[in-house]
């Protein structure tokens, strides 16, 4: 996992605290930089729940931890190629 987010350069997402939301009078790159690294969490959040192994998965559920519809969907369509984006806009 950390290979894969070292390549992607998003390992710091889970080394470094979740920012602060900037003020609306802030500098457009600070704003930028918050919406990057929130884009990541979901990056990442997606990419260990497609790579966890079933009994993992229902070690969760046993935990009374369930994955809803919406995230389900959102880590199979986060799965696809790029080839499919013009599909994933038109699906949300």
């Amino acid at each position: 996992m950390r290979i894969i987010l070292n390549q992607e350069r998003k390992e710091y997402v889970i080394k470094e605290h979740v920012p602060n939301e900037p003020g609306t009078n802030t500098f457009r790159a600070n704003k930028h930089k918050f919406d990057k690294h929130m884009d990541d969490i979901l990056d990442v959040r997606c990419l260990m729940l497609a790579t966890m192994t079933p009994s993992f998965k229902s070690n969760l559920s046993t935990c009374s931890i369930s994955m809803q519809n919406e995230l389900a969907t959102d880590v199979i369509l986060q799965s696809f190629s790029d080839s499919f984006k013009q599909f994933i806009l038109k699906f949300d």
